[in-house]
């Protein structure tokens, strides 16, 4: 992840660097190959995980950062939420 004054910039994943082959690797910055903030899917504080949780596996990702302003605070993955929300019905919670 990148960030200047706890502004997110992008994020940066296996995926990504699967794309850079290793001759390349020592002339390749993080910046070159990290998804910007601006094309990525985010999440909010407030938001309501099981919608979250929808907009992730429509668009088939695995984690999503979390902001508030343009600050990261943390980060959603896919399995947690599920696990979550399965808990949650498990004990009879709606939220």
């Amino acid at each position: 992840m990148g960030a200047t004054e706890g502004n997110l910039e992008g994020i940066i994943t296996l995926h990504n660097i699967k794309k850079v082959s290793s001759e390349r690797w020592d002339s390749t910055s993080v910046g070159d190959v990290m998804v910007p903030s601006d094309k990525l899917k985010i999440a909010y504080p407030d938001q309501d995980a099981s919608s979250l949780l929808d907009q992730m596996e429509d668009s088939n990702i695995s984690e999503v950062p979390v902001v508030e302003g343009k600050k990261l605070i943390g980060m959603v993955a896919r399995d947690s939420l599920t696990r979550l929300l399965r808990i949650r019905a498990e004990l009879g919670m709606s939220k």
